[in-house]
């Protein structure tokens, strides 16, 4: 077989993969494979309705590997590599039948850049499955895993997994799991109703190597680890690693972690005794089921430190399969392959069982990570002659750096400084720094001095290796630490020393340039040269705009508008080779002094406070009135009298056709827009107790939606709180609903048309009937007590924006006034015209990223409930106008409408309470392009423009 198709074949059945994936979700027959709590996450994950209440979202790299994995276990049902061949990729069977017979069980690697947010997939396939394992049990024959160990390769990876899932250390040394990264990111990770399942986890059944306390768990549990603890060989760990990784005896660490003997009644007394006898391997061997995660897992197959690793996993797993149980490894890593270099060319051979490919070209044509230039300065040709190599005498010994080292640190130095002076004008919490990579320890103590030749000393230089701990002592090793991970937040270190120990786990963001001093001519220095800096520095939307804006500069072979985000490699020219793959795909910019154009921030503005801002502030008014219970419910009692909406997409007659005759219908697949978890019924079970069950669950979704868009039916309080004694009115309208109008006709939902209750239309029409119903119940507060909850916009003291796309800020508390990159031409005649208005005292261009408090609750055409932003508020003399602008033909659209509808009422809301404090009133106005258009030509001012558009209530 050739090299590159045993090369390519991998790669080809991701895609593959991916392909099938996603015509699956497309066509929506993704829904009857999966379990219901795999349906609830999926939902909760990627569904827009819940994404646009959050400020953190999976990416469409993450979402894939997602999506793959929950596909090939629970849709294909693949129970090893070759069935997955198998299925996808047939024809490349005959050339690797040898290696696919050496895996018998469920083996998944996922492929994604550096940089791209492994570990959250990790989190997510954790979660998945132990919710499964919990919830689902055994849906449809699948059965899931409630055991987990995930395994790093080296001590920074290990942190990182346990700030992940135990939570940061706290001032009291201990970690705190709300601290985790699952905990602090529940409202992507975990929906509501099983996050306390969540915390009891992670709480009681997370286990790290330092673990002392041996405790059953009888829910499973969840082992941090390095991977040196499953070898069972007292000599294992050499010294070296044993200085890297700083690991107790090992019998002693695993019979402080393990937490559980797979048996109904744990003998504890047992498991001590195989502990000490060093058979910790043989306890995981003997689970019932049992997760592998390896992260960074090219180092399973590491050649270079004759590592175990890949052995003692198939051991557990022949094991664990033999005795009738169940076991799955998940690998992740940036570089699944085994790389094998000549001075010509460097081949990669991948691992067999990659199912996703989300690569560094695909991350960084995202912009999910920094452009990348490989410095071609004027110093690249003067250095081209001189060793890259350290200085050494005849024995070996090194003396000292080389010049041609020393030019390309100072070559660093002057790129770093450049960016510091610029980076300040536009941030000055941003502060870049420099990283030196090293492959011997011998030589940092040269760099040190060079580097002090060039007045960097002290607190301005951090170096970090695997002899540094024995050089200065365990405390100090620490604090060291504690710097390097904290150093994005400060000005110094500005330079780091590493010793390739700072390969994998390094989650910092402010590396933007980087010197690798090599020792030899080998290829592998590129990996953790780039995976260091790939890390986005700038992460809102004017760090986005700049960095997709220098990837079509670099495509068009011109130079990047800005030095936004972008990582400087200083590589000595013997090894440009080595980047020429990787400048022919337009992953790399080689950068030189001869290409004009651009700056080191390019147009990137920094908006803040005017020195007299005060005079220009403006309030957001949040409405918080409070109602008594018994008010309450007269009005939602009269309310719910009122006729509603009938379901006429389809006649009954036809509902009972589509629904047909299934036996199971699971209620999570009635809609994307609900929250109805695992709820399922079934023909024999469908009856009175199944369908107050029913209503229960609708009540909840309608309440939990309008909890979710901040909808505000009597005050601050969540909504299952402030419904609490009337939640039996709903659920009596809803019944009274489906049984008599819903369909036009009499409806007895306990005979065998049940089943239409279950269809995604007549779901979707339900909820959005009652959202709808009691959002006009939260518009009908005016003769109630109303108080309102102001927030001022300086409270935003600043935020970037694209210079091209501002204006001077007249009026307004910012010193300039920003409008949309795309299609903001009507925004920016808006603000040149309101800017010349005598009678406009302050004005403000509301965004939704920096003003997130300022919205009105609405519910769109689809039934969502959604948060409206409103383009401006303008202060005149009499009134304060909340003013919406729009293109001619959006006027109609009926998402547009409802937003008019919601901000009108929302404003007669606000202006109860302002008029008993007699302040100026709200307005709210609509503008539509040819009004504002006509206005400016005959020289109008605002109130005849509000006259034009019939502006809303005053």
């Amino acid at each position: 077989m050739r090299e590159e198709s045993r090369a390519t074949i991998p790669l080809i059945l991701a895609s593959r993969i991916s392909q099938e994936v996603n015509e699956c979700f497309e066509s929506g027959a993704i829904w009857d494979s999966v379990s219901p709590v795999t349906s609830r996450l999926l939902h909760f994950w990627f569904d827009e309705e819940y994404r646009e209440q959050r400020e953190c979202n999976f990416h469409k790299g993450q979402e894939q590997a997602i999506k793959n994995m929950i596909y090939l276990y629970e849709v294909a049902r693949v129970e090893s590599v070759a069935q997955m061949y198998e299925r996808f990729y047939p024809e490349a069977m005959g050339e690797i039948l040898n290696e696919l017979a050496e895996s018998s069980f469920v083996k998944f690697c996922m492929k994604m850049a550096t940089g791209t947010g492994k570990t959250w997939v990790m989190n997510a396939l954790v979660l998945w499955q132990y919710l499964n394992a919990v919830y689902a049990k055994e849906y449809k024959g699948i059965q899931y895993f409630s055991n987990f160990v995930l395994l790093a390769p080296g001590l920074i990876v290990y942190e990182r997994l346990l700030d992940s899932y135990q939570g940061r250390v706290g001032e009291n040394g201990s970690r705190d799991v709300f601290s985790s990264d699952i905990m602090q990111n529940a409202s992507l990770f975990v929906p509501e109703m099983w996050r306390e399942k969540i915390v009891e986890f992670l709480s009681g059944s997370v286990f790290d190597k330092e673990s002392k306390k041996l405790e059953s768990r009888d829910n499973g549990f969840l082992l941090l680890s390095n991977w040196h603890f499953l070898d069972e060989r007292e000599e294992r760990v050499d010294e070296s690693l044993q200085t890297m990784y700083p690991l107790e005896n090992v019998a002693s660490i695993v019979q402080g972690i393990l937490p559980l003997y797979p048996s109904t009644i744990n003998d504890l007394e047992k498991l001590d005794r195989a502990v000490k006898a060093g058979e910790e391997r043989e306890y995981l061997s003997k689970l019932t089921n049992l997760c592998i995660i390896n992260d960074e897992a090219h180092h399973i197959y590491d050649d270079d430190k004759d590592l175990k690793w890949e052995g003692i996993i198939k051991y557990i797993a022949q094991a664990i399969v033999k005795n009738g149980g169940r076991f799955m490894q998940c690998d992740f890593s940036a570089t699944p392959y085994i790389a094998k270099t000549s001075k010509k060319q460097t081949s990669k051979t991948h691992f067999l069982h990659i199912i996703v490919d989300f690569d560094l070209k695909t991350a960084i044509h995202s912009a999910l990570v920094k452009n990348i230039s490989l410095s071609k300065r004027n110093f690249f040709s003067s250095i081209e002659s001189l060793d890259f190599r350290a200085l050494r005498d005849s024995d070996g010994k090194i003396l000292g750096l080389s010049q041609g080292q020393e030019v390309m640190i100072d070559a660093g130095l002057r790129q770093l400084e450049l960016l510091e002076r610029e980076f300040i004008k536009l941030d000055s919490s941003k502060y870049p720094k420099m990283l030196i990579v090293c492959e011997q320890q011998e030589v940092v103590e040269f760099v040190e001095r060079y580097l002090e030749t060039r007045g960097l000393g002290g607190e301005s230089v951090l170096s970090i290796h695997s002899g540094k701990k024995n050089e200065i002592g365990t405390q100090e090793y620490l604090r060291i630490k504690s710097r390097l991970f904290a150093m994005d937040k400060h000005k110094e270190p500005r330079v780091v020393i590493s010793v390739l120990m700072l390969k994998e786990g390094f989650d910092v963001s402010n590396i933007c340039v980087i010197v690798p001093l090599r020792a030899s001519e080998s290829a592998k220095l590129i990996e953790q040269t780039i995976g260091r800096g790939l890390r986005l520095m700038w992460r809102d939307n004017a760090g986005a705009q700049m960095r997709q804006e220098n990837l079509k500069a670099l495509q068009n072979g011109q130079k990047p508008k800005s030095y936004i985000d972008h990582l400087f490699i200083v590589e000595h020219p013997s090894f440009q080779r080595f980047y020429d793959e990787m400048i022919k795909n337009h992953l790399v910019f080689v950068d030189t002094d001869e290409q004009g154009g651009g700056s080191v921030t390019g147009d990137m503005l920094y908006v803040g406070l005017k020195p007299d801002y005060e005079a220009y502030d403006m309030a957001w008014h949040r409405v918080v009135g409070s109602h008594t219970e018994s008010r309450l419910n007269e009005r939602l009692e009269t309310l719910l009298q009122k006729p509603l909406p009938h379901f006429d997409a389809f006649s009954l007659d036809t509902l009972k056709q589509i629904a047909g005759t299934k036996e199971k219908f699971v209620l999570e697949n009635l809609t994307t827009q609900t929250q109805f978890g695992g709820f399922e019924v079934s023909a024999e079970l469908f009856n009175a107790g199944a369908y107050s069950e029913f209503l229960r669950v609708l009540c909840e979704s309608i309440a939990g939606k309008l909890e979710r868009s901040g909808g505000n039916v009597s005050g601050g309080k969540g909504l299952s709180v402030r419904l609490q004694g009337v939640e039996y009115l709903l659920l009596r309208r809803i019944d009274r609903y489906i049984r008599y109008e819903l369909f036009q006709q009499g409806f007895d939902p306990l005979d065998s048309s049940w089943r239409v209750l279950c269809l995604k239309d007549v779901g979707e029409h339900i909820i959005k009937v009652f959202l709808e119903l009691l959002q006009e119940l939260e518009s009908r507060q005016e003769s109630l007590e109303v108080t309102l909850e102001s927030r001022y916009f300086s409270e935003a003291k600043g935020f970037r924006h694209r210079e091209q796309f501002c204006l001077d800020g007249i009026k307004s508390i910012y010193t300039h006034t920003p409008f949309p990159s795309n299609k903001g031409g009507l925004e920016r005649t808006f603000i040149e015209w309101i800017q010349k208005q005598g009678d406009i005292v302050r004005f403000v261009k509301i965004l939704e990223s920096t003003h997130s408090f300022a919205y009105i609750p609405y519910i769109r055409a689809d039934g969502v409930l959604g948060r409206y932003f409103v383009d401006f508020m303008v202060e005149s003399e009499r009134e304060v106008y909340i003013i919406e602008t729009k293109s001619q033909k959006d006027l109609r659209a009926e998402d547009v409408v409802r937003k008019k509808r919601a901000a009108i009422s929302y404003v007669e809301q606000v202006n109860a309470a302002l008029a008993a404090k007699g302040q100026k009133l709200w307005r709210y106005v609509l503008v539509g392009e040819n009004s504002l258009h006509s206005i400016i030509a005959r020289g109008g001012g605002l109130s005849e423009l509000v006259s034009l558009c019939g502006g809303g209530v005053a």
